[in-house]
């Protein structure tokens, strides 16, 4: 079967150790890398089906709660529309990465083994790329620690601020909701006042917040990290050109010895066989980056499309929810904070496409920089098929017609405030 095609291999407990180094247990948690071994199968498929029933029963109630909620307060509407969506999402998210099983991990196999090793001798200024991206690791992990935040401060501090500080009559939703439940929106088809129906609906609400959480903070922390370690790997196949004179010099070295200066080096058969030699590594490791980038894309298309199109309407959601600061201060306040982590979100995807793009683009011009003209007629014409490769950049497109850049987080924010100009003018007429 396919889902279980990559236990047929025998390093695959290895590589789920390195995944495990990398993210603790963060995946198996939220769903997104479930362990198919023989020994841990049934409890993952368990696992799987437990987040899916309890997130799908809340999106439910949720819509139920926004049919009715449409006819009474339009800032209410806006948040549980807000609601829905997100819970979609973290529903969706697992499955894509379930199907997707097989690329996620292939894709940490190649990570486990550093992509390429180019052996000797060691790339210029690696070190300091990889300590680089470490710093940069730890500042954008804020983005999904901000959604833990979010989601406790909509699900909890929300409802509260609105009754003690608010000026909205919440007599026309009482009889409909029961205002003793951290989210009080939600039409429960039994009993939640007192009893075991209220300690289930307070155990299912917590539970569906936590996952929410976790799932789509975990999603974001994990396209961080393969999206870096893909910026990564094409800032070392950079500086790898940059110093492929070198590169050459320590390889003829190495090979024969010495170098003799007196020689036209270029025109020497020693350097000519060690030039194409450090070049033909160079071919195999963007070989290597295309493959990764590839699997990358498939992980990540779905999701980031999905990603996009909610963040869409959730701005706008929530700058409808700015109008109502007296009525509802609480649900404003918890929008724009929602409003500000979607807009992370779309940042963060926004700008590691295009990263990835502009890396790959830059890559034809390091080709144009290597002294091509001095070299012999085979290291020329394997230079010009390098240069073809690369001359389509890598462009992350996701859900097959969006491309992941930074024109795209433009045209999302400028289709946000349109949508809010429409709602307003509908809700005005």
């Amino acid at each position: 079967m396919w889902l279980f095609s990559g236990y047929e291999q025998a390093d695959s407990i290895q590589v789920e150790a390195f995944m495990d180094q990398q993210y603790y247990s963060l995946l198996q948690v939220t769903s997104l890398y479930l362990k198919m071994g023989p020994n841990n199968r049934l409890l993952s498929f368990i696992q799987f089906t437990i987040y899916l029933i309890i997130l799908g029963f809340h999106w439910m109630i949720v819509v139920n709660a926004t049919l009715v909620i449409f006819d009474i307060n339009m800032v209410l509407f806006s948040q549980s529309v807000h609601f829905s969506l997100l819970i979609q999402l973290a529903f969706i998210l697992p499955i894509c990465f379930l199907i997707k099983h097989k690329n996620m991990f292939m894709f940490h196999k190649m990570l486990s083994y550093e992509f390429f090793d180019y052996q000797d001798p060691p790339i210029i200024g690696e070190d300091y790329l990889r300590s680089v991206m470490a710093k940069e690791n730890r500042r954008m992990f804020l983005i999904p620690v901000g959604v833990g935040a979010a989601a406790g401060a909509v699900l909890i501090m929300a409802p509260i601020v609105d009754h003690n500080v608010g000026s909205f009559d919440f007599n026309r939703t009482t009889n409909i909701f029961s205002d003793n439940l951290p989210y009080r929106y939600a039409p429960y088809p039994f009993n939640v006042k007192d009893g075991f129906g209220y300690y289930f609906a307070l155990l299912g609400q917590m539970l569906c917040g936590l996952l929410l959480t976790v799932i789509i903070g975990g999603g974001g922390f994990l396209f961080l990290k393969l999206a870096q370690n893909i910026c990564l790997q094409l800032k070392i196949l950079h500086s790898s050109l940059d110093n492929i004179e070198s590169r050459t010099e320590h390889l003829v070295k190495k090979l024969f010895g010495s170098i003799d200066r007196n020689k036209d080096l270029y025109h020497d058969s020693h350097y000519a066989y060690c030039y194409t030699m450090c070049l033909r590594k160079n071919y195999q490791h963007h070989q290597v980056i295309v493959s990764a980038f590839k699997i990358f894309e498939e992980l990540a298309s779905i999701p980031v499309f999905l990603a996009y199109m909610t963040g869409t309407i959730v701005i706008a959601l929530s700058l409808i929810s700015a109008g109502s600061a007296k009525e509802l201060p609480g649900t404003t306040v918890a929008s724009m904070i929602l409003c500000g982590v979607e807009i992370g979100y779309m940042f963060l995807f926004s700008v590691f496409g295009q990263r990835l793009s502009d890396l790959s683009s830059d890559l034809r011009f390091k080709i144009y920089s290597i002294k091509w003209y001095l070299c012999d007629t085979k290291v020329t014409s394997n230079l010009k098929i390098f240069q073809e490769v690369t001359l389509k950049p890598l462009t992350m497109t996701v859900g097959g017609i969006v491309p992941a850049n930074m024109e795209t987080f433009s045209t999302v924010m400028n289709s946000a405030y349109s949508y809010y100009n429409l709602v307003n003018a509908f809700d005005g007429s």
